[in-house]
């Protein structure tokens, strides 16, 4: 039998449950019907097991093999020993290795926002539970989009993986060709720099070398050689005003991203009225999204210059420096860097600074509350 590659690159959905909900289970897998012909998934519960296969090492290997685990949140779900205490724990720590996407399905009202499952992707939409939707079958459209918009998301990751193992590719890992994608760039920046140093430590001895060749003034004070002067580090950037901004702290690399995915980011901001600007930070996946929230889109600079925010993971940051009052879009299809205001900013992948720039048409607010361009 040929196997078409639609037929390769099916995401498998494990579905965890409890028995008192299985009415409700039977409705959800009605509603994925059209993804499984499609031949986009396969979905496997624990109702899928053989007459004499061991049972547990069944779900285990189910669980371990899926991309998508949903899980069917219930007062019956979270008192249920196994499905809350064996399979629950297992999805959470795929979770955590971002080996697996889980995601909540609520079924019915009960306190799920007081356990682990309030850190996961949460469906229907609005976190409303399905029984107290006038019309359950909008619930379950609402799920089975949630649940297709991830499958898109993998079966994406699934095209490269299958291009990486095809015997006509150079046998190199994703992770592997990415890694060298931003080392490369590091070491050639390293090494323009190191450059750029000794350049600069040349001169210098050469300019006094000549300035000491005549006997020195008395009472003159030694010139500093230009070799002593700071360089620049990778990891700041200083506007024309002088405000420099620091980056201490990145989240990991992440392309994929989703509201389940998040990171730390760190750093500090120095120079003068330095207190009269704040942080906006954007996280780039499939277009630029401001961070930690649209709620929240402004990330505040303490008394000592330090800012620190959790926000989501993608495969680019920008940090941007900006008045006070500045209103950042909520996402954008162009960098945010070119946002009018900006005073400087740094772009960087997974920890690696990749651009730079100082703004001279920035706008900054004076004590008067009056800006100069």
């Amino acid at each position: 039998m040929v196997t078409s590659p639609t037929d390769l690159n099916r995401v498998e959905i494990f579905i965890s449950y409890s028995h008192e909900d299985e009415a409700l289970l039977k409705r959800l897998e009605t509603h994925l019907t059209g993804l499984k012909r499609a031949g986009l998934i396969t979905v496997w519960h624990g109702r899928n097991i053989s007459a004499g296969v061991p049972w547990e090492e069944e779900i285990d290997k189910h669980l371990s093999n899926a991309q998508i685990v949903l899980l069917l949140v219930s007062a019956n779900f979270i008192a249920s020993d196994y499905g809350y205490g064996v399979e629950f724990q297992r999805a959470m720590e795929r979770h955590r290795q971002r080996t697996a996407r889980v995601i909540a399905i609520i079924l019915s009202p009960c306190r799920w926002r007081d356990t682990p499952l309030a850190k996961l992707q949460v469906s229907p939409r609005g976190a409303k539970p399905v029984t107290q939707w006038a019309d359950t079958e909008q619930a379950f459209v609402s799920i089975t989009d949630d649940i297709a918009e991830v499958v898109k998301e993998l079966r994406l990751i699934n095209d490269k993986d299958a291009e990486r193992d095809d015997p006509r590719d150079s046998r190199e890992s994703e992770v592997v060709k990415r890694e060298r994608t931003r080392t490369i760039p590091a070491i050639k920046y390293t090494l323009a720099l190191a450059i750029t140093v000794a350049i600069i430590a040349i001169a210098g001895l050469m300019f006094d070398y000549w300035r000491g060749v005549g006997s020195p003034q008395p009472g003159a004070s030694p010139t500093p050689s230009p070799a002593a002067t700071a360089t620049p580090s990778p990891r700041f950037s200083v506007s024309p005003q002088g405000i420099k901004i620091t980056i201490s702290e990145f989240p990991p690399y992440n392309p994929v991203g989703g509201p389940d995915s998040t990171g730390h980011i760190a750093g500090r901001v120095e120079g003068s009225a330095s207190e009269e600007y704040s942080i906006v930070i954007f996280s780039y996946t499939d277009r630029w999204y401001v961070q930690p929230s649209t709620e929240k889109p402004r990330t505040a600079v303490d008394a000592n210059g330090n800012w620190s925010a959790e926000i989501k993971t993608g495969s680019k940051y920008a940090v941007l420096l900006v008045p006070q009052n500045f209103q950042p879009p909520n996402k954008t299809s162009t960098n945010p860097t070119n946002l009018d205001r900006v005073v400087t900013f740094m772009e960087v992948e997974g920890k690696n600074v990749i651009r730079i720039r100082q703004r001279r048409n920035a706008i900054i607010p004076t004590k008067d509350g009056n800006t100069n361009q």
